[in-house]
């Protein structure tokens, strides 16, 4: 341990976007302390000068500020298409996400009573692919939740489904 201090506390620690637990003191120059972000957003940490004295009863100075930015949401996809309803033939789905995200592949995309292909990345929140009924019925275009990911690894929501009527 380095130089060790006196008079540090929770109560020391400004933060922002969320709250301190668990403060433990390591040994009398290392602390630590649980940050519990409140909302997504920037969760900031700041400890001000003046809080703590060593043995020459030197105070210290303000810390730089720690920022983290916090994200628990799950992305959402919406499936829209060109199709008419009645459609006859193919028609293009577009899976639109709320963020980017990684992991989406053509094996996520379930269809009822159609088939589909050229799966294409327009860009990293944007996809199509070419739906193709088999039947004259309704084609349903699922995606399930936990399909793809954005980059704090929140898994995506289910999307509401897209159903098209053919008229072969």
């Amino acid at each position: 341990c380095a130089e060790g201090v006196s008079g540090f506390v929770v109560g020391d620690i400004s933060i922002g976007n969320g709250a301190g637990s668990n403060f433990q003191t390591k040994c009398s120059s290392v602390y630590t302390a649980t940050i519990t972000p409140a909302a997504d957003g920037a969760v900031t940490i700041d400890v001000g000068a003046d809080v703590a004295t060593d043995a020459a009863t030197n105070t210290n100075t303000a810390a730089t500020q720690l920022s983290v930015t916090n994200d628990e949401t799950k992305p959402t996809v919406t499936i829209t298409s060109d199709a008419s309803n009645p459609q006859s033939g193919a028609f293009t789905a577009t899976f639109t996400f709320s963020e980017a995200v990684t992991g989406f592949v053509i094996g996520d995309i379930t269809i009822d009573n159609g088939a589909v292909s050229n799966f294409q990345t327009t860009s990293a929140s944007v996809y199509t692919a070419t739906i193709t009924s088999v039947a004259v019925v309704e084609t349903t275009v699922y995606i399930a939740a936990d399909k793809a990911a954005d980059a704090a690894e929140n898994n995506n929501q289910a999307a509401t489904d897209l159903t098209v009527t053919d008229d072969k």
